[in-house]
């Protein structure tokens, strides 16, 4: 992988890791709102990790074996978009 590659690759990475903005937390009103904010921050983080180890680290993909390994777990959410595919973290593990 070329130089150019690896720093397009990781500005994506953080480009996921800085969602939800820091903007929308401003927004937030109330502890519950904040609070969720968090969680979609944490959630962001991990997945732009996952996202280096995939495709700038080339370790494989940490989303598929955390599956396979049942760390978390895999649901489809209601939605009016069919097959909306969600990752929750197992409590469990």
């Amino acid at each position: 992988m070329s130089q150019e590659e690896a720093e397009v690759l990781e500005k994506i990475a953080q480009v996921i890791e800085s969602l939800p903005s820091e903007s929308l937390l401003t927004k937030c009103w109330t502890e519950e709102q904040k609070d969720e904010w968090q969680k979609a921050r944490n959630t962001q983080v991990d997945l732009a990790e996952c996202w280096r180890a995939k495709f700038i680290y080339q370790q494989g993909d940490p989303i598929a074996e955390a599956l396979d390994k049942k760390e978390i777990i895999q649901h489809i959410k209601n939605s009016s978009t069919p097959q909306i595919k969600a990752l929750s973290w197992n409590s469990q593990s």
